[in-house]
């Protein structure tokens, strides 16, 4: 979601369900990497209490390139899993949106 100043709002929330997944993840991780790049930088979500959602502000930046991006979240328990299930072969993308 793009904000007022250009930045970027990537957020990642879940429906609670049954077995590990009980309770909302205890960690979620933002793999992401611009166009051209070889590898994926790793940083983690921030869990907004308010919004009840993970989530991370990218700041503005006019030279940013497409960015593919995912999700890794991870139980209490250890299991984990990516988001697209497809990830890191497929992924979602930040869109370069016009100024």
């Amino acid at each position: 979601m793009k904000g007022k100043e250009g930045d970027v709002k990537i957020w990642f929330k879940t429906k609670v369900g049954e077995g590990a997944w009980e309770k909302r993840p205890e960690k979620v991780v933002l793999d992401y990497r611009e166009e051209g790049a070889q590898t994926f930088q790793a940083v983690d979500l921030v869990w907004d209490d308010k919004a009840f959602q993970f989530a991370i502000h990218l700041a503005a930046n006019p030279q940013r390139k497409r960015t593919a991006y995912y999700f890794t979240a991870a139980s209490a328990g250890g299991v984990e899993r990516v988001y697209p299930l497809a990830a890191p072969d497929m992924t979602f993308y930040l869109p370069v949106l016009p100024a």
